[in-house]
């Protein structure tokens, strides 16, 4: 039932978007749901992805979590149309701290 609360189920299934919400009621914090992230989605055993498909995912993740910025996803899709590789966990949690900075800037 909490399933069918977090997406808008009309027509067809994005089965992307349900496997990104599917891990929120299994990760105990979002760190974890983004570790499980670059696992499942990882296809070279690199624990990494396409930039702009984790930008994508991230999209869901953030329709379900509304602790989540409203402008984080776009700037998230900025900084992966930037990078000339693949995004892993730590480039991942490199821009979230980079994030954090600028916000705790700018509220001085």
């Amino acid at each position: 039932e909490r399933m069918l609360k977090l997406g808008d189920w009309q027509g067809a299934i994005d089965w992307n978007e349900f496997l990104v919400l599917s891990c929120t009621l299994i990760a105990e914090n979002q760190t974890q749901l983004i570790r499980k992230l670059f696992e499942v989605y990882d296809s070279d055993g690199t624990q990494s992805m396409d930039p702009m498909k984790f930008a994508h995912l991230f999209g869901f993740l953030s329709k379900a979590d509304t602790d989540i910025p409203a402008d984080l996803p776009e700037r998230l899709a900025e900084h992966c149309r930037s990078l000339g590789s693949n995004m892993d966990f730590e480039e991942y949690t490199n821009f979230m701290e980079k994030v954090k900075i600028k916000a705790a800037a700018n509220n001085l």
